[in-house]
């Protein structure tokens, strides 16, 4: 089984904006600085977009991708690895907790709200996209 080099980069920027969600998280928790600038471009955010359509536009998008991944890997059809199903299995929790995310952080959570919330969907949509590209290369391997 070769490790293809489109796994690794969606891993990697995955992990890479999760990590990066966390640590924006304890910096705001921490850094007063960081708060000052994140209460400033905050409200600047507020008054110019519509954040709850975006919100959902964007979950709308990623639900879709995560739906057609996992799908295509459960339908049973062909006959994948554990691996594929493992990565199945990753995408639906990061996508559920994408939800529990959308639904749950608002500003009062953390001032980090702004960064928050896209550098979760930026990990989710690259799972979902890992998941994809899993079926699809898997597919084409039979």
């Amino acid at each position: 089984m070769r490790i293809r080099k489109t796994h690794l980069i969606m891993d990697f920027l995955a992990i890479t904006m999760f990590v990066g969600a966390y640590y924006c998280k304890m910096f705001a928790d921490t850094k007063l600085g960081f708060v000052r600038w994140l209460n400033y471009n905050g409200s600047k955010v507020t008054e110019s977009f519509p954040i709850d359509r975006i919100k959902f536009a964007v979950f709308m998008i990623i639900a879709v991708i995560a739906a057609l991944a996992i799908g295509r890997i459960l339908k049973g059809k062909r006959n994948f690895r554990i691996v594929d199903i493992a990565i199945a299995i990753v995408t639906l929790i990061v996508t559920v907790f994408y939800l529990y995310a959308t639904i749950t952080f608002t500003y009062d959570y953390s001032e980090a709200y702004f960064l928050l919330l896209p550098l979760v969907a930026l990990g989710t949509l690259f799972t979902a996209i890992r998941c994809l590209i899993s079926s699809k290369v898997h597919k084409d391997e039979k």
